[in-house]
């Protein structure tokens, strides 16, 4: 039984602990897949609380206990896209402008400017992709554990990784290009 399962049995049984515990645990990518679809720090606090808000209450409709991580990432690409939608937002990704995007520069200490290269390139690739860089590299997930969360095999996990870092390496050259 994985970590996860027994959290998710403990919440069930009534123990508040064990939920804050799977909070914990994934708040910082459920708030990185809502800013990634609204841009907006304040707006993805608001919507990862809402997310866990209605994991917490339909909880007992997950069917798979080990697959928490995955059910709760849904829920929370779905909230983004009724909040998008809600609000008339238009694809966020085709906004993106790489030449109001500042330079980055790689030997100085990374500040809010090379953030938002990195935000914006991230922003180019397709939703799978940023969702395995973020469960992979801010969830720091073991392969095994992001290719579960996406519904992935480890293969086709490392697959979509390898395809998001290619993309991500020629946005990289086409900024340094100009």
């Amino acid at each position: 039984m994985t970590d996860d399962e027994v959290l998710v049995r403990s919440t069930l049984a009534g123990d508040r602990r064990a939920f804050a515990c799977l909070y914990d645990r994934y708040a910082q990518l459920v708030r990185a897949i809502c800013y990634d679809m609204t841009s907006d720090i304040d707006r993805s606090e608001d919507l990862c609380q809402d997310v866990f808000l209605q994991a917490y209450r339909n909880l007992r409709q997950l069917r798979d206990s080990a697959r928490f991580a995955s059910w709760l990432t849904g829920i929370a690409r779905l909230t983004c896209r009724n909040w998008r939608r809600r609000h008339g937002c238009l694809d966020k990704a085709a906004d993106v402008d790489l030449q109001a995007i500042p330079q980055a520069n790689p030997t100085q200490e990374v500040g809010d400017d090379e953030l938002a290269v990195l935000h914006g390139w991230l922003r180019q690739l397709p939703e799978k992709e940023r969702l395995a860089i973020q469960v992979r590299y801010l969830l720091e997930a073991p392969p095994d554990k992001a290719g579960a969360i996406l519904r992935l095999s480890r293969a086709g996990f490392y697959r979509v990784l390898d395809r998001a870092m290619k993309r991500l390496r020629r946005l990289a050259k086409m900024h340094e290009a100009r």
